[in-house]
């Protein structure tokens, strides 16, 4: 596939070492699939509207 631009590579550095121990704290039960049932995607949300268990962006 031919992509119309080429890839930029963003100043960006990460401690893997730290980001690992951070991933590791949560279960498999804290990972959720996506909404739209997406194959092999799944996240855990770090937002919520109103405390809520939701997939909203809008609210307080």
């Amino acid at each position: 596939m031919k992509l119309p631009h080429e890839f930029y590579q963003l100043p960006y550095r990460f401690d893997v070492p730290k980001l690992i121990e951070e991933i590791s704290q949560f279960t498999e039960d804290d990972w959720v699939t996506h909404h739209e049932g997406f194959q092999g995607n799944s996240a855990i949300p770090l937002i919520s509207v109103n405390g809520e268990f939701n997939n909203d962006f809008k609210g307080q």
